[in-house]
């Protein structure tokens, strides 16, 4: 509980810390909650491309034991600022994308992340040289994003976008993904349980899915989902 609360304090930043805590103990329950289905989706998502790259892998030979272990680059996508995106989840996943590539120093993450929200391609040697000495750190690049990317009418924009979520031709593991991340974007003002439950399932288009979530009839999301 600890941990989940100081990684999402690091998030929000001072200004959405005290903002955080004005909202009381349920909200601060809620939110914490869906940081931790978000962020643990996340590590199942980088658990899997794990177990592929070492099913990939050659068998080892007798020099394998000494070479240094190698990184996994996770895939992030390019944020934006569109509506839907959430700044404080994006950055969420470039810090395991970080991890998992195993990089050592400040400045090695600070470029990773800006390659990842700009590409070199698009930007001048100079400019990107200019961004990576503006923004020393990893903190400093997602306090000023957040400055940028996090509008007064944010929270309404990914509730309006919560509520009108549907299926389509998406899969149930690719849709329930894609609620879980708009839950997690709101929880600061989190809508009731029962109002969740109810766009999940009036958003499930007609089939097998559908028909068993409505004869299980959940009171929550995970319930739902494991139905």
């Amino acid at each position: 509980m600890q941990d989940r609360l100081n990684k999402l304090m690091f998030l929000l930043g001072p200004e959405g810390v005290q903002h955080f805590v004005a909202q009381g103990p349920e909200a601060i329950g809620a939110r914490l909650e869906a940081f931790s289905y978000y962020e643990n989706a996340l590590l199942e998502h980088l658990q899997q491309k794990m177990s592929a790259s070492f099913a990939s892998m050659s068998p080892p030979s007798v020099t394998d034991d000494f070479r240094r272990p190698k990184s996994l680059m996770v895939s992030v996508k390019v944020f934006e600022g569109k509506d839907g995106e959430n700044i404080l989840l994006w950055v969420r996943e470039v810090e395991m994308a970080i991890a998992s590539a195993m990089l050592q120093t400040e400045q090695q993450r600070v470029a990773l992340a800006i390659s990842i929200r700009w590409s070199s391609a698009r930007m001048g040697t100079d400019v990107w040289h200019f961004v990576e000495a503006a923004l020393p750190s990893l903190a400093e690049l997602k306090l000023q994003l957040s400055r940028v990317y996090s509008p007064p009418n944010h929270a309404y924009r990914v509730r309006s976008r919560f509520l009108a979520a549907r299926q389509g031709n998406k899969g149930w593991v690719d849709f329930v993904q894609e609620m879980r991340t708009l839950i997690a974007g709101m929880a600061a003002d989190p809508l009731p349980e029962a109002v969740t439950v109810t766009v999940l399932m009036e958003g499930l288009r007609t089939g097998v899915v559908r028909m068993e979530v409505f004869r299980v009839h959940p009171s929550s999301l995970e319930e739902a989902v494991n139905a």
